[in-house]
């Protein structure tokens, strides 16, 4: 709230600058420098800052503005060159679409389809880096430099209102293909629409046929666990020591990593975090060559953490822990502070891991053996048609493995019984009808 306050202060008391029809792309805490963190000890003072960044949508300027905390006062206020885009925002989602349902080549190409608007899913894009046809960008205020979405359409179905909880839609099945809508989030209106190609929308579900039932897998520690957590933040087990924090933009950061070793504490690593993903997709049809998404970066990935359930996301003997982010649209009158709760999206949890090592002896066949067992520090979060998990393994012979579960669904699109190369046919309903995915990968960092 008073990184806010500070800001919001900062922009009405100067003429020049808006107050209004802001975006907050980014609230979060200034790191201070390695060397500052490592020198400090428990009674020293310590800076306190905030970064905030701020976007005037119908200007088009964007500011990185940084706020001491303490004093409750903005320090640092940068406009970054014309053109510079932050995230998109969560309200900008929802612009975007009543954009789309408000123009109406969108309605009648969905009606020539023989489809419901009403029924159809808006999937909304950061726009890439493929620029704007010559004549299109000519008649915008900002031209190339406009800040733009891309948004996909794929079909419900059925209305939102009349989904079973039980077995929710999966739009993603049912891609729309030939239409894609470029937004100009500026002016918040249509300004392109392909139309190229016309097929039909598959008929399945998108829910998954009925899993074999599991019998009941007891977790029990009936002298509790040895995860130790301390202020929120601070694990400890056996001989691993970390912070762990849900940051907004790369969701899980370990911090001070350190492992005890003889009863020294080694420092293993000072910041662990995915710092992006890059997903560009391999097809050369012009509504798909624009599709390279950074997932992390485009998207703010630590804001689209999923709340984590036991017995369906962890084991019941985790641990679970709550994070706090901002509103992208900063303070109102129905939410005063500016802040979104975030609860369960980091876990915690002991597993047994099989064979940690042992020793026979040759001569009488004794054993001497060490049953291996893991500590796991999770997240997930949902991007569009996929969803990331991130596992962050902490072991007891010292070594750290992170595994990435990709999960979700792959990016289709409607086709014909013609073989392609570069996208596999993976769908087909009872009338025929196919869908496709095209070739695309995965880079994590």
């Amino acid at each position: 709230q008073a990184a806010f306050t500070a800001t919001l202060a900062r922009f009405r008391a100067d003429e020049s600058l808006p107050d209004e029809a802001l975006r907050y792309s980014m609230v979060a805490l200034v790191e201070p420098p390695k060397s500052v963190v490592l020198a400090w000890s428990p009674g020293k003072p310590f800076a306190r800052k905030a970064s905030v960044q701020v976007l005037h949508y119908p200007s088009n300027r964007f500011w990185v503005v940084e706020v001491d905390l303490k004093k409750k006062k903005v320090t640092k206020l940068e406009l970054r060159p014309t053109g510079t885009q932050p995230a998109v925002t969560s309200e900008e989602f929802t612009a975007a679409e009543e954009a789309i349902r408000a123009y109406e080549p969108f309605v009648k190409a969905i009606h020539a389809r023989g489809l419901d608007p009403a029924y159809v899913y808006v999937d909304v894009w950061a726009a890439g880096d493929a620029e704007l046809p010559a004549d299109i960008a000519a008649k915008l205020p900002n031209g190339q430099l406009t800040r733009l979405t891309r948004c996909l359409l794929f079909y419900r179905g059925a209305k939102v209102d009349d989904e079973n909880p039980k077995a929710p839609q999966n739009p993603y099945d049912r891609p729309i293909e030939g239409i894609v809508l470029t937004v100009d989030m500026n002016a918040r209106q249509v300004i392109e629409m392909t139309d190229t190609v016309t097929r039909p929308v598959i008929n399945e579900s998108g829910n998954a046929a009925t899993a074999t039932r599991l019998k009941p897998l007891v977790v029990q520690e009936p002298e509790g666990s040895d995860i130790h957590l301390e202020g929120g933040r601070l694990v400890r087990w056996h001989h691993w020591q970390f912070y762990a924090v849900l940051h907004p933009r790369e969701g899980l950061v370990l911090y001070d990593v350190r492992f005890r070793d003889h009863g020294v504490w080694r420092p293993i690593a000072y910041r662990l975090s995915l710092s992006e993903i890059y997903v560009p997709y391999g097809l050369g049809d012009s509504n798909w060559t624009w599709r390279s998404a950074f997932d992390v970066g485009e998207y703010n990935a630590g804001t689209l953490a999923q709340s984590l359930e036991v017995n369906r996301d962890v084991p019941e003997n985790a641990q679970l822990i709550d994070a706090t982010f901002f509103s992208d649209i900063g303070p109102s009158a129905d939410n005063p502070t500016g802040s979104v709760d975030f609860p369960a999206t980091l876990a915690l949890y002991e597993r047994d891991a099989g064979l940690l090592w042992t020793r026979t002896d040759p001569s009488v066949y004794d054993r001497d053996t060490r049953y291996a067992r893991e500590l796991v520090a999770t997240w997930n979060c949902w991007i569009g048609n996929y969803i990331y998990g991130f596992d962050w393994i902490f072991k007891l012979d010292g070594s750290i493995e992170v595994k990435v579960n990709l999960t979700g669904t792959t990016l289709n699109r409607g086709t014909d019984a013609q073989p392609e190369a570069s996208a596999s046919k993976v769908g087909k309903d009872a009338s025929g009808t196919l869908v496709s995915a095209p070739n695309h990968q995965h880079f994590f960092n």
